[in-house]
Parts: C-alpha cells; structure tokens; sequence
C-alpha cells in the first residue's frame, strides 16, 4: 500500500495523477480499509446526518470512488454526485458523471 501511495503522489503531471488513481479506483475503498483500518463508514456521515435535515440535498462535487453518497444514501439523505473524467482518452465525449441517491431535485 504504501508503495501505491507514493506511486500516485509521484506523478509528474495531472494527466498521470488522473490515470494512476483509474488504475487503483477498484481496490482503493479496500486498500484504505485493510492497510489504514479505515472505518466501514466515516464519522462525518454521522455529523451530516445529526446537522442537515433528511429533506436537504446534498451536492458531493469531486466524488471520487462515491463511497460519501452511498453512506449518506443508507440513511435516507439525497446526495447529488458529480465527478469529472479522470481518463480523458476514453471517456472525450463525457465530461461529466451526474447521478443521485435519492430523489432527484
């Protein structure tokens, strides 16, 4: 882990930064988990839940693996995703990734 950590953080420019986060996208909720102990959910879903009301929409702008919104999704909070390409050799014709939890506004 530490390996693929550094790996990352010596990319040279944001095109490699970008192709080296796709490349470990699948297993990067895993890695932060096993190697880091990172809790099954975030302490800060608890304080968004105990803060913003149930009715708000939350918008998760840079949603990287979407882990946020499928938490605040579990205890009924709308949450509005939108992610930028990280790979913009295949994916030229999508600019943006837009979905939703919940209900959409």
């Amino acid at each position: 882990m530490p390996d693929k950590i550094q790996w990352v953080y010596s990319s040279k420019n944001n095109s490699e930064l970008s192709d080296r986060y796709n490349q470990w996208a699948k297993d990067y909720e895993q890695d932060l988990t096993e190697t880091f102990g990172r809790p099954n959910r975030e302490p800060i879903v608890d304080l968004t839940i105990k803060y913003v009301p149930k009715n708000a929409r939350i918008l998760d702008a840079g949603v990287g693996t979407g882990i946020m919104g499928k938490w605040l999704h579990e205890e009924g909070v709308g949450c509005w995703v939108v992610k930028l390409p990280v790979d913009t050799d295949k994916q030229s014709r999508k600019r943006w990734f837009v979905g939703y939890t919940s209900k959409r506004p």
